[in-house]
Formats: C-alpha cells, sequence, structure tokens
C-alpha cells in the first residue's frame, strides 16, 4: 500500500495558517489580536460558549444546571 502523501496534523496546521492568514486583514481593520476576533465569531454561533467560571485551583467548572451524569444524559 503507498504511503499517504500528507499527515493529518500536517493538514490541521495548514488549515489554521490559512485561517489565520485570511483573517489578518479583518483583525488589522478592527485593531482586536486574531484571538479576540474568533471569540467574537464564536459567541456569535453560541453565546455564552466563552463564558467560564474558574475554580480556585484555576481549573474550569461546569456549569450546575448542565447534567454531567450518565443517569442525567
Amino acid at each position: 500500500m503507498p504511503e499517504p502523501r500528507f499527515r493529518a496534523q500536517s493538514c490541521t496546521v495548514s488549515i489554521r495558517r490559512y485561517r489565520a492568514m485570511m483573517i489578518a486583514p479583518e483583525c488589522r481593520r478592527y485593531g482586536v489580536a486574531f484571538d479576540e476576533l474568533e471569540r467574537r465569531r464564536l459567541e456569535a454561533l453560541e453565546p455564552g460558549i466563552t463564558q467560564l467560571e474558574w475554580g480556585p485551583n484555576g481549573e474550569v467548572l461546569m456549569p450546575g444546571h448542565l447534567p454531567t451524569r450518565p443517569g442525567e444524559l
């Protein structure tokens, strides 16, 4: 069987670079970092997705209203 010409990891990196390259003009136009623009995009798709509660040891806490036990799912 012939070797694949690409690896999934290199493809993922290429997609990330391409996305960053395509968004760079928007970042310059609005004067925001790529991370901030991506956060805004995610918030527009799913409001509240980037709002996290942090525990005393730096861990992310699950919201109390989400079912997390197998019997609740």
